[in-house]
């Protein structure tokens, strides 16, 4: 897939970063309004919303891998534009528990993301 270009002051602002567990916060604590705009673009295709009262971005799961692969290619993927949608973590578990699983029950799960679903109903079924 082909990655959208990052900019120099985005992947300077992405190399600065402050991460504790799931909360992406820069360490300079602010960046021009162009660069902000760019990150938020970024980090809401990545499933992050921006937390006023923490003053960074809150992702369900810890973006470090991500964002190290942003940094080394310099672009990230955009899954819009390819028609990609990853299920949300909550989302995956909250449809999970509408449905009820129980062992020995064989469930089908699609195949085509980051394994969210599955990953929920391992959760489920183990404990």
């Amino acid at each position: 897939m082909k990655k959208k270009p990052i900019s120099e002051a985005a992947l300077n602002a992405l190399k600065g970063e402050v991460l504790e567990g799931n909360l992406f916060q820069l360490k300079a604590g602010w960046v021009k309004a162009a660069v902000f705009r760019e990150l938020r673009i970024i980090f809401e295709t990545m499933i992050g919303t921006w937390s006023k009262e923490e003053k960074g971005f809150k992702f369900t799961a810890c973006p470090k891998r991500m964002i190290e692969e942003m940094i080394a290619s310099g672009g990230y993927i955009h899954p819009p534009d390819y028609g990609y949608f990853p299920t949300p973590a909550t989302l995956a578990e909250s449809l999970v528990e509408k449905a009820k699983l129980q062992w020995p029950m064989t469930v089908l799960e699609p195949s085509a993301g980051q394994g969210a679903i599955a990953k929920a109903i391992a959760k489920v079924l183990s404990g």
